[in-house]
């Protein structure tokens, strides 16, 4: 293989050169060479392109479906946030009414205590009241009792103090007892 004066022909691209015909031959044929692995690299390069690219579209189209189902998901998960939003402030509304209603309620049996403390002290007042009236009943009945015998004694000693003009301790004990 003949030197070729790589340098000088960079300097001048204009000038002449001798060179051999088979270092031109063997030039051509390394040329040759690497436009086939340029050409085959080419084609290596446009199949993986066109399978990247028919990649790259399949996962776009995957993304977009999901990106679409995500959006399904995320407009259903806010529609269920609102009705469970909705139901919350429902059940909020009604535990408060019911801790009114409670209240309320506690409020009333309060009174209902304090009604029936003061009914129970009222029984028992009237209980005494009833207890002392019939007592004085009993009295007055014992009373009656005595009062209706006594027009008898009475009778009685008017007979004995006119049959005989005086009575006797005995005979008025005797006179008491019997009634």
């Amino acid at each position: 293989m003949s030197y070729i004066d790589w340098a000088h022909v960079a300097e001048n691209p204009d000038v002449k050169v001798k060179v051999l015909g088979r270092d031109l031959l063997n030039l051509r044929a390394k040329i040759n060479s690497i436009e086939e692995e340029l050409s085959q690299t080419r084609n290596d390069l446009r199949s993986k392109i066109n399978s990247l690219e028919e990649l790259l579209s399949q996962n776009n189209s995957k993304l977009v479906n999901a990106e679409e189902s995500l959006k399904q998901n995320i407009k259903s998960f806010d529609d269920s946030k609102f009705e469970l939003d909705l139901k919350l402030n429902e059940a909020n509304t009604k535990i408060a009414k019911q801790e009114n209603e409670l209240s309320d309620l506690l409020k009333e049996k309060i009174s209902l205590e304090e009604t029936i403390i003061n009914k129970n002290k009222e029984f028992s007042e009237l209980k005494d009241k009833i207890s002392k009236l019939n007592e004085e009943i009993s009295e007055l009945g014992n009373k009656l009792i005595m009062a209706q015998k006594e027009p008898k004694i009475i009778k009685e000693l008017k007979e004995l103090m006119f049959h005989k003009g005086f009575l006797s301790d005995k005979e008025l004990n005797e006179l008491l007892e019997r009634r």
